[in-house]
């Protein structure tokens, strides 16, 4: 079974950042993950996406 953290990051990758509703499916992924590992955890995945689409995300 996946932690919170790892299911975010691959939901995330999945996303089109050049997408209308980018910004809310990024909201609701981070929703998803419990408050407490939200700091630490999502930090990396966030930066991986704007690495993988600099001018969209």
């Amino acid at each position: 079974m996946l932690n919170s953290v790892k299911k975010f990051e691959q939901q995330l990758l999945r996303l089109d950042p050049a997408a209308a509703d980018f910004v809310l499916r990024v909201d609701k992924l981070v929703e998803a993950v419990p408050e407490a590992e939200r700091n630490d955890g999502l930090i990396e995945p966030i930066f991986a996406i704007f690495e993988m689409y600099p001018l969209d995300a």
